[in-house]
């Protein structure tokens, strides 16, 4: 069975004005995140040196995040979404701004640097999850494909316009400038948060302990095979190819030889891909399978690593990762519609905060074992065993046909699965899911 649900628009989410008014803000969010997203890493591997310094700036991004979500998703599930979101904001606007200051303070130390954006990225764990939970709030379900679409476009022009803004102001200006425009770039998605309708912002779960909750959670998605395949899915493309990008300036330094000007062209270029891969999506609307897209993603992977891997050219290193940002667009798409139209509003912030935790959690891993092989190959040779990696995970997904096929389909699962509070044994829960999902 063939996607079917969303509006044949690309873009009819926007004809919501709340939603246009939350999307349009977001972009203006996300390039300012980016552009201090590419800025921590490029300064701690200048004032280090050290691959080592890299990875654990990798790790100061993630780890916070892979913390933060489960907490966020089952607070998400019980409290104001709009509390959650404004709260989320001001500790990102307070951390940036702190940022700013200590670099013009002339704080040079890795240490404290990379413990303010441990912080900043706390609060962005909990901002992303509720992030993720409310946009189905803000839209009819016929514009939900729509509107997951677009929100993927808004990030993808965040990881396009960020890095080359964090490129020009690193070059022009220096790095706290860089931490001033993102702590500026959040003030108008707090206006347009604080103003959005209380309507389906509010909590959708009972009362009960958050780790009961957390628990919940877990079940519901124990019985639900489509969601853990599309949350393996998500996570594996950040594990495997998007993990080059994460230790960008370790090849822009090693592999293609060039300095910040050559590093922000690698970024510009992995989030232009990424801008492409989801804008293909959205006007391809449903034309496209979700399993058929899920597997050109992984191919995507892995010729845009084979390129990596094949010349130390800037122009190849370019390409390369405009493929690789296609390819994380393709399977992130596809993998949150999946989760967005197929778990229930009242599982849904901690469905994903799961989805975002495995994610997260596979950006340092990605890293540190891109960069613990490269203390015993050349970074080349790194890059195409990762394209191999990838090349067998496609193997491992064309060998599971009516899982992978499950993706398509759009019939909400789970409203009868698991109750909340319920002790459904999991082998009724599974038989009931299979029922739904042909599998």
């Amino acid at each position: 069975m063939s996607s079917s649900a969303g509006s044949p628009s690309a873009f009819a989410a926007l004809h919501d004005r709340s939603f246009a008014w939350f999307w349009s803000a977001a972009v203006v969010s996300n390039i300012g995140t980016w552009t201090q997203q590419v800025t921590v890493p490029f300064v701690i591997y200048e004032v280090t040196g050290s691959s080592v310094w890299l990875g654990a700036s990798v790790l100061a991004t993630n780890l916070p995040q892979v913390i933060a979500s489960p907490l966020a998703g089952a607070t998400a599930d019980r409290v104001s979404r709009r509390t959650v979101l404004m709260v989320a904001i001001l500790v990102q606007i307070a951390t940036s701004c702190l940022l700013a200051i200590m670099w013009m303070s002339h704080v040079r130390a890795a240490l404290p640097l990379l413990a303010v954006v441990f912080v900043s990225n706390f609060g962005a764990g909990y901002q992303l999850v509720a992030w993720q939970s409310i946009i189905p709030s803000l839209v009819s379900r016929d514009a939900l494909s729509s509107a997951i679409r677009l929100n993927s476009i808004q990030f993808a022009l965040g990881r396009s316009l960020g890095p080359a803004l964090g490129g020009f102001v690193l070059g022009t200006a220096g790095p706290a400038w860089a931490f001033v425009v993102n702590a500026a770039s959040f003030a108008g998605v707090f206006a347009v948060v604080a103003t959005l309708p209380a309507s389906g912002l509010m909590a959708t779960g009972q009362r009960t302990s958050v780790l009961r909750d957390m628990r919940e959670g877990l079940r519901y998605l124990h019985a639900h095979p489509i969601a853990q395949r599309a949350i393996v899915n998500g996570s594996v493309v950040v594990l495997i190819p998007f993990a080059l990008v994460q230790v960008g300036p370790l090849l822009a330094s090693q592999q293609f030889h060039v300095g910040d000007h050559g590093y922000a062209a690698l970024m510009a270029a992995n989030g232009v891909g990424a801008l492409l891969g989801a804008a293909t999506l959205s006007f391809a609307g449903n034309r496209w399978r979700r399993s058929v897209a899920t597997v050109a993603g992984f191919g995507l992977g892995v010729l845009g690593s084979a390129l990596v891997g094949a010349t130390g050219w800037l122009g190849v290193g370019i390409v390369a990762f405009t493929i690789i940002g296609a390819s994380q667009s393709f399977i992130s798409v596809t993998q949150n519609t999946v989760l967005q139209i197929r778990v229930t509003d009242a599982y849904r912030g901690r469905a994903m905060s799961v989805y975002l935790t495995c994610t997260m959690a596979s950006a340092p891993a990605g890293s540190f074992l891109f960069i613990g092989v490269a203390h015993l190959v050349p970074v080349a040779v790194v890059s195409e065993i990762f394209a191999l990696i990838a090349l067998a995970y496609i193997g491992t997904l064309v060998r599971r046909p009516a899982v992978l096929h499950g993706l398509d389909r759009d019939d909400m699962t789970g409203s009868a699965t698991v109750e909340i509070g319920g002790a459904l044994p999991r082998s009724a829960a599974e038989r009931r899911v299979d029922s739904t999902t042909g599998g």
